[in-house]
């Protein structure tokens, strides 16, 4: 993408504000098809939001025990990220800010849903307690907040050709 702005002068950090929404809408898509897929389910739960799935093709185990929709929570997170985001476009400070409030947020968002997560074929750092993916949004989260502030202070200026 950077390469492609680039190449066709676009501005880096309007385009990346643009794609920032695009990619909510594309994203929570993609965990609606991971929910009817089965992958990235969640652990056992004898709450209401408990789903059950019973086909033998699907990739939630185990079968017929209801389970967290961890794929739905994480649907819903992100279409409400893109909802603040379409509402902040016009307050916005700086360009880059809705692109960077983004990664902010769904890193957080990601790291919590984490916990109700019950496939284990995406690994751990630290048994039961801190997952591959939550190691990689705290490190997505700790950067970007950098970029951020960086940024917001008017520093990290693309070069206009």
């Amino acid at each position: 993408m950077l390469l492609y702005f680039r190449k066709n002068k676009l501005p880096i950090y309007e385009m990346l504000d643009v794609m920032a929404v695009t990619t909510c809408l594309v994203h929570s898509f993609g965990r609606v098809g991971c929910f009817l897929a089965g992958c990235c389910y969640g652990k056992p739960t004898e709450g209401i939001l408990g789903i059950s799935f019973h086909n033998e093709a699907c990739y939630a185990k185990p079968l017929g025990v209801p389970l967290h929709p961890t794929q739905l929570y994480e649907a819903l997170f992100i279409m409400t990220v893109m909802f603040f985001l379409l509402y902040w476009r016009s307050k916005k400070s700086f360009p880059g800010q809705l692109f960077f409030f983004y990664l902010l947020s769904y890193a957080v968002g990601r790291f919590f849903i984490e916990y109700l997560r019950g496939d284990l074929s995406r690994g751990y750092i630290i048994e039961s307690y801190l997952s591959n993916s939550q190691l990689i949004a705290f490190l997505i989260f700790s950067s970007v907040l950098i970029l951020y502030f960086t940024r917001s202070r008017g520093g990290l200026h693309p070069k206009r050709r």
